[in-house]
């Protein structure tokens, strides 16, 4: 009895200890506060991965290897919740969960009926930091869109003259779920706003990956081609004579001038003495010995090839005196090409004029040359060439027998397999156009006539070959009264008119000359003197025909210049070369001019 008074005591006493717990106050919430996946406790993760609730979904960015697979994850939810994850009861970083796209989380009030569902969203990451593209936008400063051609770490664009150097738009895209920062912020929609003067610096992070890349991108100009100062050469024996020519592999302008020694009297004691000047390094040159020969008779002409400079001129020696020579500078030295002072006596050289090729089928020289007096093989005044065959000058052969009466001026050209003789017939007021190739001369055009022109339309005239073989002329033409240049191109049958004449251009009939060439992309340029009204400066000027208009542009002035001589010539890198000079206080100075790609300014 006394037992069963014991039990009955123990059981009240268990009763009324519980009677005072206190019992769980429902707080209104079953809700997930939040939820991740840290690497510690996954080995499966190179970094921790933290997901986004946002109302009833839960976002995460995750590695595509691990999707679909268990993971443990750490998560807190409000007070007395119970957390299901894919039907299974988990357990903050204990419990492992199939983790997918749609797998519900349930988060359940234990002291409540209330439970919350939740949806997970599975975004999956490529695992790599990856930029794709890179995009200039269009502007009040930049025309049109300019993307970047090529990914790269190392980056340059460039942009028109407009937009260089200025403050643009910046547009990035990157790989899945990356985030592109641009010059240290991060770029919202991969835009933003650059200074272009500076290099950018970009980088992009994979977070679930672990892993960044960065990039720089710099902005610079698209280049164009001006026209600048090359370099200059003077002193006080300079005449303001220039013939220039390019060595067209090289890029290296040659250019042949005058010089005439002075005694202490004050008198010239050689005088026409040729010089030979090279545009290499940026600095213009002496080559070889300026004294390699004591006095010409005219000035002279020069042609390069392979490095290889020839000069020709109606000699003054005392055995060789009006009689024409050629010397070649090799391995250090000038020397005499064939015998010196070949073929027939030139006369009257103040108005008879010679000019030299390098014939392209063996890089020997010819010469074209008119005698002024008979008993000379040929018939007086009359178009002969004399060529180098390599040992000896077969001289004074009259160009396919043809008479060329009074032929009063003559220029050369070539292209990759003929050479191209224009000949001027003052007497008759013509032109006509040779051709030699395959050891023979052949008639293009026989005696051109410019309807109305006088006689002075002979007195200048050029010819050029562009890239392609194509044979253009540059001719005096003053039928309207005013002389004018007009360019003619061959067309297989006859020399045709190619544009308008040089507009603004001012010629008279002692103080003209022009040199004409063609640009990268075989456009004529024509580089001439400008001789304005009586008692204006002559002036250095150049034109080149519109590709579009298919007539001359504007022209470049490049300032004053002395006396009529003028040449241009071209590299096969497209750059231009233009040779004239200037007098100030009674000494010349031969000025080179190029026409090349301008300096080409980088970020740094």
């Amino acid at each position: 009895m006394k037992r069963f008074f014991s039990i009955i005591s123990a059981v009240a006493m268990i009763l009324a200890i519980a009677s005072c717990t206190p019992k769980p106050v429902p707080d209104g919430k079953a809700a997930l506060q939040s939820i991740s996946f840290q690497k510690a406790a996954n080995s499966s993760l190179s970094a921790d991965i933290k997901g986004t609730i946002e109302g009833n979904t839960v976002s995460f960015t995750l590695p595509v290897a691990v999707v679909g697979t268990k993971l443990v994850p750490t998560f807190t939810a409000t007070e007395h919740d119970v957390v299901k994850i894919g039907g299974v009861v988990a357990e903050s970083g204990v419990t492992a969960c199939t983790i997918e796209d749609g797998t519900k989380i349930v988060v359940s009030d234990e002291v409540s009926a209330l439970e919350t569902t939740y949806t997970i969203a599975v975004t999956e990451d490529d695992g790599v930091a990856e930029l794709l593209s890179l995009t200039l936008l269009k502007s009040d400063k930049l025309p049109e869109d300019i993307a970047v051609d090529q990914i790269a770490e190392q980056m340059l664009v460039r942009v028109p003259a407009s937009a260089f150097q200025q403050t643009l738009t910046l547009k990035a895209t990157a790989g899945k779920n990356d985030i592109i920062k641009i010059n240290g912020e991060v770029a919202k929609d991969g835009t933003a706003s650059v200074d272009t003067k500076f290099p950018i610096d970009i980088q992009v992070v994979d977070n679930g990956a672990g892993k960044s890349v960065s990039y720089v991108l710099k902005v610079g100009k698209i280049l164009e081609s001006v026209w600048t100062l090359a370099g200059t050469y003077t002193n006080d024996k300079v005449d303001a004579y220039v013939a220039l020519a390019v060595d067209a592999a090289a890029d290296v302008p040659y250019m042949a001038i005058s010089e005439t020694d002075y005694g202490t009297d004050g008198k010239a004691v050689t005088k026409n003495r040729p010089t030979t000047l090279k545009y290499a390094d940026g600095a213009i040159s002496v080559v070889g010995q300026s004294q390699y020969l004591e006095t010409a008779v005219t000035y002279s002409c020069i042609d390069v090839m392979n490095g290889v400079p020839y000069v020709s001129f109606v000699d003054a020696g005392a055995a060789t005196k009006n009689r024409v020579s050629c010397v070649a500078y090799k391995d250090g030295n000038w020397d005499f090409v064939g015998e010196r002072g070949f073929g027939f006596k030139i006369t009257g050289l103040s108005y008879y004029r010679i000019d030299m090729i390098l014939n392209p089928a063996n890089k020997q020289p010819m010469v074209a040359l008119t005698s002024n007096e008979a008993g000379t093989g040929i018939a007086k005044r009359d178009l002969a060439v004399s060529a180098f065959n390599g040992s000896a000058w077969d001289a004074n052969k009259p160009v396919t027998g043809r008479t060329q009466n009074y032929c009063y001026n003559e220029k050369f050209a070539r292209s990759a397999d003929a050479v191209y003789l224009l000949a001027a017939n003052q007497t008759e007021k013509t032109f006509s156009l040779y051709q030699y190739k395959d050891g023979a001369w052949s008639v293009l055009v026989a005696d051109l006539t410019i309807a109305g022109t006088s006689d002075i339309c002979t007195y200048f005239a050029d010819l050029s070959c562009d890239s392609k073989g194509n044979v253009y002329a540059a001719i005096g033409d003053n039928s309207s009264g005013n002389y004018v240049c007009q360019l003619y191109k061959y067309d297989g049958t006859a020399l045709v008119k190619a544009g308008n004449p040089v507009p603004n251009a001012y010629f008279d009939d002692t103080k003209c000359q022009w040199s004409l060439t063609f640009d990268k992309d075989d456009n004529p340029v024509l580089a001439y003197i400008n001789v304005p009204a009586e008692g204006q400066p002559r002036t250095a000027k150049v034109v080149a025909i519109d590709p579009e208009t298919k007539n001359w542009g504007e022209a470049t002035d490049f300032g004053e210049a002395t006396e009529t001589y003028i040449s241009a010539g071209r590299a096969d890198n497209g750059n231009l070369y233009v040779a004239y000079s200037t007098t100030s206080n009674k000494i010349n100075t031969i000025v080179l001019r190029k026409f090349s790609l301008e300096k080409d300014v980088i970020p740094e």
